[in-house]
């Protein structure tokens, strides 16, 4: 019998892989442009793992803030780019602000 939670977790639900971080991928700004349409304010790509999503005008405060970036009052013109994202790693690594 595992002796971890985690252990425990793993054997009841199974375990979900992290997606596989080739990098090389490059932002489809039209991408980026739908996701704000379903509501969010700023988009986020993963060079990593190709992976984009949207933030709220919450979230994108938290991962500017975690990132010691400063956030642009215009959030239309702008998206981020990170190296590693919680898709293919734990977390948000080299995230930048880019233009759109």
């Amino acid at each position: 019998m595992p002796h971890n939670d985690q252990q425990v977790k793993k054997n009841l639900f199974g375990e979900v892989k992290k997606a596989p971080a080739t990098s090389g991928h490059k932002p489809d700004i039209n991408k980026i442009a739908e996701i704000l349409k379903d509501g969010a304010v700023i988009g986020i790509f993963c060079v990593s793992c190709g992976y984009t999503h949207g933030f709220t005008q919450q979230g994108a405060e938290d991962i500017a803030k975690a990132s010691d970036l400063e956030l642009p009052t215009d959030l239309n013109s702008v998206f981020f780019t990170t190296k590693r994202c919680s898709i293919c790693d734990d977390k948000y690594q080299g995230v930048k602000i880019e233009p759109r």
